[in-house]
């Protein structure tokens, strides 16, 4: 039976943002459904809709949006490698099938009411994974018996039942949160009673992510909300007042929040740099450096290929620590990942992507999908986010959600 006769187009599509509002609090096993849902209603809208003529749908972004797919997996074929890595392609599909559905649904589909819906619903969502984990901080007497310690915090929010995802993947659905929370509140088009509501869900969200103390995270939302308030702001006094005391903000929360503190307290160690110790995330991450530089030397051209690059790493750990080896680490650098699965040219593909949609966001103005493009490109210096699916997905999401919605050309437009 035809969805698009029982339900409106429209309809139907809210419904599927919605779900991607939701990604935050959706267990593991169903974080492919939202992917699944749109690409049934754009391949619906396509052949059945009357948003479906062929003739109006414009297939030139795809090359640019599904480029991050098709580039890991050519490199394959000019490496030489053939491993054809079954898991990292069905994992990485979204990344190919998100900009398709966007593509087929078009730029008219997508207006104002929807963008809303999804931002009331994604900022809904985070609050409600901060309301549930600290319900479980406290079930575990984490406040009273640790003393704030971090690790506690990470551990349980590991695992947790229901949501069990990364903290840090956590961090990152709580920083974006906070990203698209601020236009919200600045809006003169939007109640009294949903600023105070979005406000507080953003002051709790804030909270949550300083005890769970991603440090690349907590640095790369710096940057964003000082790219954010540096647009949305006009008067100079008050510009600089603002982030003058986000900054401040910033520095008084790594001296006097234990548990950020104890985090970016690695930075200044000797013993960061000199050894590998376990309980020290930069630690780990300076020996995991070593070996992704180590591997990138061997063949600094055309890379290993498309899944053989984590097996090089994995010979290195063998060879510099059982720790390493035991956790086979991926390269805590989507950067450098890509260089070593497809060398130079992924690289430069990984490169040209954000910077395409960095030039996109200012052609537009829209100063929100700036902070949101500054946001990713701070933390895949940190992390792999395009190698899981609770990072993946919500990345490339987001990119074709901004790059084909509706822009209204004025500062209180809900949508920018």
């Amino acid at each position: 039976m035809n969805l698009i006769r029982l339900f409106s187009f429209s309809t139907i599509l809210n419904i599927s943002f919605y779900l991607f509002g939701v990604f935050p609090i959706l267990p593991e096993k169903l974080k492919g459904l939202p992917v699944i849902l749109i690409i049934i209603i754009s391949l619906a809208s396509f052949f059945f809709g009357n948003n479906g003529n062929q003739k109006r749908i414009n297939y030139k972004p795809l090359i640019g949006l599904t480029s991050l797919y098709t580039i890991l997996f050519l490199s394959i074929f000019y490496t030489l490698s053939f491993s054809f890595p079954k898991n990292k392609i069905e994992t990485t599909l979204s990344l190919l099938l998100v900009p398709f559905a966007f593509v087929l649904i078009g730029r008219e589909s997508i207006n104002k009411s929807s963008s809303l819906n999804f931002f009331k619903a994604f900022i809904g969502s985070t609050f409600v994974l901060s309301f549930y984990s600290f319900l479980r901080y406290y079930e575990a007497g984490i406040f009273i018996i640790d003393d704030l310690k971090v690790n506690s915090f990470r551990r349980t929010v590991t695992e947790m039942p229901f949501i069990n995802d990364h903290p840090i993947y956590i961090s990152i659905y709580l920083g974006l949160s906070v990203i698209i929370s601020i236009p919200l509140i600045l809006n003169e088009k939007i109640s009294l009673k949903l600023k105070g509501i979005i406000f507080i869900a953003c002051f709790i969200n804030c909270i949550h992510l300083l005890l769970l103390s991603s440090k690349g995270v907590i640095l790369a939302l710096l940057f964003s909300l000082i790219s954010l308030f540096y647009f949305k702001i006009n008067l100079f006094k008050f510009k600089i007042l603002v982030i003058t005391s986000i900054i401040s903000i910033f520095i008084l929360s790594i001296f006097f929040i234990p548990t950020t503190e104890r985090r970016f307290r690695e930075f200044v160690k000797k013993t960061t740099y000199t050894e590998l110790r376990p309980d020290n995330s930069s630690s780990v991450r300076v020996a995991i450096y070593y070996c992704v530089f180590s591997i990138i030397r061997e063949n600094p051209i055309i890379g290993y290929g498309w899944g053989v690059g984590i097996e090089k790493l994995n010979e290195c750990y063998k060879q510099k620590s059982d720790y390493l080896h035991n956790k086979k680490y991926n390269s805590h650098n989507q950067y450098m990942s890509y260089y070593i699965d497809g060398g130079l040219l992924a690289l430069f593909v990984l490169v040209l992507f954000i910077f395409n949609q960095f030039k996109k966001a200012l052609s537009k103005s829209n100063h929100s999908f700036f902070s949101i493009l500054l946001f990713f490109s701070i933390i895949m210096l940190f992390e792999n986010i395009l190698e899981r699916q609770s990072g993946l997905i919500v990345f490339i999401f987001l990119i074709c959600f901004y790059r084909f919605k509706k822009v209204i050309n004025n500062k209180t437009a809900v949508i920018n």
